[in-house]
Parts: structure tokens; C-alpha cells; sequence
């Protein structure tokens, strides 16, 4: 009941105060850079939670739970294209929107109050972070991302969000609950306005991540691991068909899934990942699952973890559909391993260079 009467507090507020003017300025609070950093240091975790998005002027709103956020220096989150898409006319653009699954989002903060308990009131100052993904999008996937600085202004030849509104958040120490809006007023494709775009706002709630309680708290060593791993890890990695191998660690059968022209795309991004099938020779391309993936690496056993949720839905959490053991792990091959009651199968991925 405490928590639920916070969040009603946080979002009266955020209400109040999300489409607040610039014109206020002369009004606002005066904030101190040690206030800054202490609110920067008080806020900065990984944080779980719901997102909702939808056309700013209808009362229709999507809702993904267990969805992430990021706060450090500034705040990092991922907002999915769907709302984009759907207002695209052309279906072929509109399908690689659709394929891109989301656009990475890098927000400054600009704090309008920070009380001594450690509650802060913000407003984002929000940007795309430059991704090669974006540039192409009549092409799908392409080349690898590359990243400019994030202080600079990003200008795509495929797919551009531009951010309007001045939006407020909220940061409630207590509960350690984070609560925020952002809106994309306007889409450039190919540098042109999308006729008749309709601004979209994304409403983030949500808490401080902390490891199970069945999980220890990560050593340095193993904290540092588990980043490195990360860092690899990121981009887009092809599984094709012919190499995935199923053995039997009882006997000696080994079973070679052999369909050939055929295989999987893994896209993993600022702890989102998507799968794709593609059938090269059908000339199909299908979405099999998207959601969040975490990395934990065992300083004792030497194992690393990599495990892949779905996103939750309003009826269901999220649900871990893989459990890998990561064997290899290079800046051109990965090799996962899942492990059954006697067996084990081997995913051997390749980064994709297309």
C-alpha cells in the first residue's frame, strides 16, 4: 500500500509538470553542482519496471513490464518503433521499421529540485544515439553500429526521432523509483517529415534492480567480466541452420540440424535482444522473440550466464525462454551452449557482416 501510494504521488506530479513551459525558467530552483552529483550518484542503477506508449492525444496506451532503463551520467532507455510504424503508409517501410524493434534514446538531465532526502525533479533534455541501423532502414540489417559523440545532434539518411515538449520526472529515494516521460514529436525518413505523424509519448516507471536474493552481490573481478562480456556481445550475430548441433552426452549419436538456406539472426543492444528468422530461399522473414538479457559470471567455476527474457505482458512476467552457457566469444564468433538432463546443444554464431 506504501509503495502504490508513492507511485500515485510520482505520477500526480509528473502529470502536473509534464508539459511544463520553458518560458518558467526564471521561476525554477536554484540547484547547486554538488546537489547535481549527489542526485547523479543517488540515481544511478539499472531500473525495472513498466513502459506505456501511445499517440499523445488518445487515451489507448500499450504496456510492456519488465522493461529496463539506465541511469548514470544521463539516462539511456530503448523505445520500440511500433507506435512509429503503424503511422507509416508505405507497408515496406513500415515492415523495416518494424524489423529495427526499437531505437536507443540518450537523455541529459536537467534538475529542477533536489531535496535533502535525495527526491529530485528533473526535466530530459533526450536524443537518438547515433546507430547504423537507422541510416538503412529499406536495407534491414546492415553494417556495424557505430557511435558519434552524445553531445552532438545525430542526423540519419534513413530513420531520424526528433523530441519536443519540455517533460518532468520524478526520482523517489525512499523506494528508490524512478518515473519519466518522453515524446517523439516528429519522424524524418530520409530526411523528410512523415506526413501526418501524430507525436507519440513513452511514460517509464520503475525500481532499482537489485540480484536476487538467491544471488551473491558480483565480485569486482566478476563485475568487470561480466561488462567485457557485454561489450562483445553487443551487435548482430547470424546462427545458421547447419550449425547447430544437438549431442547426446549418454551415447555417441550426434544430430545435425541440416536446413540449409536458412537460420537465425540475434540482435543484442544496450540489454535488449530480438531473433529473426530468415529463409533465404523463401524470401521470409519472421520475428521469433524479443525481450531483455542479463550476463553473470561466476568467478569461482569460470562460467558465464547469458539468459534471454521475454518482454511481460498486463496478464504475465517476464519469462526466461534461454539459459546459455557462453563458450566462446570472439569479435567475429560466439559459440552458446544450453545443457538438458543428458544432452547438450551447441549454437556456433558468426557476427554478421552484411
Amino acid at each position: 500500500m506504501k509503495t502504490m501510494k508513492i507511485w500515485r504521488i510520482m505520477l500526480m506530479t509528473l502529470a502536473a509538470f509534464s508539459l511544463a513551459s520553458c518560458s518558467s525558467d526564471d521561476d525554477e530552483e536554484t540547484v547547486s553542482g554538488r546537489d547535481v552529483q549527489r542526485a547523479l550518484f543517488e540515481m544511478k542503477n539499472n531500473y525495472s519496471g513498466e513502459l506505456r506508449y501511445g499517440q499523445k492525444d488518445k487515451a489507448d496506451r500499450q504496456t510492456l513490464k519488465g522493461y529496463t532503463a539506465r541511469s548514470a551520467e544521463g539516462l539511456t532507455i530503448s523505445l520500440p518503433l511500433e507506435p512509429i510504424a503503424e503511422q507509416v503508409k508505405d507497408a515496406t517501410i513500415a515492415q523495416k521499421i518494424r524489423t529495427l524493434g526499437y531505437a536507443e534514446v540518450y537523455a541529459t538531465y536537467q534538475f529542477e529540485a533536489i531535496e535533502k532526502g535525495g527526491d529530485a525533479r528533473f526535466v530530459l533534455q533526450p536524443q537518438m544515439v547515433a546507430d547504423e541501423r537507422m541510416a538503412t532502414p529499406l536495407k534491414g540489417y546492415g553494417a556495424a553500429r557505430q557511435r558519434e559523440s552524445r553531445t552532438q545532434p545525430v542526423t540519419y539518411s534513413g530513420l531520424t526521432l526528433l523530441f519536443t515538449g519540455t517533460y518532468t520526472g520524478n526520482f523517489v529515494k525512499e523506494n528508490e523509483a524512478l518515473v519519466f516521460n518522453i515524446c517523439v514529436g516528429q519522424v524524418l525518413i530520409d530526411n523528410e517529415p512523415l506526413e501526418g505523424f501524430q507525436p507519440v509519448v513513452y511514460t517509464f516507471q520503475g525500481n532499482a534492480q537489485y540480484a536476487a536474493a538467491e544471488e551473491r552481490e558480483e565480485t569486482q573481478v566478476e563485475k568487470e567480466h561480466r561488462q567485457q562480456t557485454d561489450y562483445a556481445l553487443q551487435g548482430v550475430w547470424f546462427l545458421d541452420e547447419q550449425e547447430l548441433i544437438a549431442t547426446n552426452l549418454i551415447g555417441e549419436g550426434v544430430t545435425r540440424y541440416d536446413r540449409s538456406q536458412s537460420g537465425y539472426c540475434y540482435d543484442f543492444y544496450n540489454s535488449h535482444f530480438t531473433i529473426r528468422h530468415f529463409d533465404n530461399a523463401a524470401g521470409k522473414d519472421k520475428l521469433v522473440a524479443n525481450g531483455t538479457y542479463t550476463i553473470r559470471y561466476d568467478e569461482k567455476t569460470g562460467d558465464t550466464t547469458l539468459r534471454l527474457y521475454t518482454y511481460a505482458t498486463e496478464t504475465s512476467g517476464p519469462s526466461i525462454i534461454f539459459q546459455f552457457t557462453v563458450y566462446k566469444l570472439s569479435s567475429s564468433d560466439m559459440e552458446l551452449r544450453t545443457h538438458g538432463e543428458n544432452s547438450e546443444t551447441i549454437y556456433k554464431l558468426s557476427r554478421w557482416e552484411r
